[in-house]
């Protein structure tokens, strides 16, 4: 009998946002635990070196951006980081006509690629242009999704209003009145789909209805605690779709989860301890109003920067500080702080909720919203506005929590015990496994 080596899978990470590369990088690792042959492809970012410590081959795409493009792309950058404009701006600029040669571009490399690597399925995280590439080869497209990002979720009415476009007149609108308009316009708004649809006829590809299928694979994988999000399985999103979280604890050697001599001593310091993990793709001005606001207390604080900054951009900090571009050990330090603030990255925010600890959260954008929302409905702690961010508001959260702290730690700790163990990556690699050799 011949015994067949499983077949070779792409894995298409945003390399320069770690939230979208770790769940990535632990599926491959499984993936390759069962035999199975590995392939990262992508644009070259912070995080590639997670693929290369796997032993992975990195197939780098050339991103040959048109100056005009390219000076766009910086002023609209700059405006999210500093002016607090919406996120989902991007998205009606990812297919437009100026972008279009681009897209192209990369949607020819990859089609290219995947017939040299002799790849058999693509496994994806925020990747649009593999919808199209994938399909012209005919192999099939993994995407990794988050629940807030399903039609179920809106249906159940889980969408609230996205704070980042309020203004003084939705103010003056009641809650309950924007989030049923939220979720009405999520299932039927277009975003992006024209200009997508006008690449997919020149590859004759399936064209698409509305925003939210973009995200949708031939098979797509929610990353999501279906008990967490408190959704009810759909035909097209069935329970055993839905794999759960994926930590980022678990994406490093056993070595890297030790805490190191520095950080236990900064914790043995008197009084209370934060922790301040606002993630990759932040904003760099709420991050550093953050640490000013902080830099005013004689709270012990732990600042992971990431790439949000620079290290010479990093403000003058008291002695209460220890600050670092990364904490390995991050899902431990979690455990060992009493509070700790963060954006609403999924994966962020699921270590958060596994450490049994209060939060603070301060969204970035809609998604990171939706995801706090989740975590705010078991009483775990604050959610705090960025647009509306004021070091005063910041402060105060703070000493509510606190003042009341056995209260928030014990919904904090009960909701920890709720959660399972999290399996997906195995989960996630067994299913790819499978349809790779379907």
């Amino acid at each position: 009998m011949t015994i067949t080596k499983p077949p070779k899978v792409a894995f298409m990470p945003c390399f320069n946002d770690f939230g979208e590369t770790y769940p990535l990088i632990e599926i491959a690792k499984k993936y390759m635990e069962l035999g199975g042959q590995v392939v990262f492809i992508g644009y070259i970012g912070e995080y590639e070196k997670f693929a290369v410590d796997l032993g992975c081959k990195v197939i780098e795409l050339q991103q040959n951006i048109p100056k005009k493009i390219s000076e766009k792309n910086l002023k609209l950058l700059h405006k999210y980081h500093y002016k607090n404009i919406p996120q989902e701006r991007f998205y009606t600029y990812l297919f437009n006509k100026e972008s279009e040669k681009l897209s192209k571009d990369r949607i020819e490399q990859e089609i290219n690629i995947f017939i040299k690597e002799k790849v058999r399925l693509v496994v994806s995280a925020f990747n649009f242009s593999p919808l199209i590439s994938a399909r012209v080869v005919n192999i099939p497209l993994v995407t990794l999704l988050s629940g807030v990002a399903i039609p179920p979720y809106f249906k159940s009415k889980c969408g609230t209003f996205p704070e980042s476009f309020e203004n003084p007149i939705t103010r003056l609108f009641p809650q309950s009145i924007k989030n049923h308009l939220t979720n009405w316009y999520i299932l039927r708004c277009r975003w992006g789909v024209k200009g997508f649809n006008r690449l997919a006829r020149i590859y004759e590809t399936p064209r698409l209805n509305r925003f939210l299928d973009l995200f949708y694979g031939d098979y797509t994988f929610i990353v999501d605690d279906i008990n967490f999000l408190k959704l009810q399985p759909t035909t097209k999103f069935p329970k055993e779709n839905f794999i759960g979280p994926i930590l980022p604890e678990y994406s490093f050697s056993p070595k890297d989860h030790l805490i190191d001599s520095e950080v236990e001593k900064h914790l043995k310091r008197p009084g209370r301890s934060i922790l301040v993990a606002i993630g990759s793709y932040g904003v760099k001005k709420t991050f550093l109003e953050v640490l000013n606001a902080l830099n005013k207390t004689n709270y012990n604080v732990l600042v992971s920067y990431k790439t949000i900054i620079k290290e010479d951009e990093l403000p003058t900090l008291n002695k209460n500080f220890l600050v670092k571009k990364f904490f390995p050990s991050i899902k431990r330090i979690h455990e060992m702080v009493d509070l700790t603030i963060i954006h609403g990255g999924r994966g962020t925010v699921y270590t958060a909720a596994f450490s049994g600890k209060p939060v603070i959260g301060i969204p970035m954008h809609a998604e990171q919203q939706w995801n706090l929302d989740n975590l705010m409905r078991y009483d775990v702690g604050i959610m705090l506005s960025k647009k509306y961010f004021t070091e005063r508001k910041l402060l105060t959260a703070i000493n509510k929590i606190f003042t009341n702290y056995e209260t928030y730690l014990k919904n904090a700790t009960l909701l920890k015990n709720k959660l399972q163990k999290p399996k997906a990556a195995e989960i996630a690699a067994q299913k790819i496994l499978e349809i790779a050799n379907s």
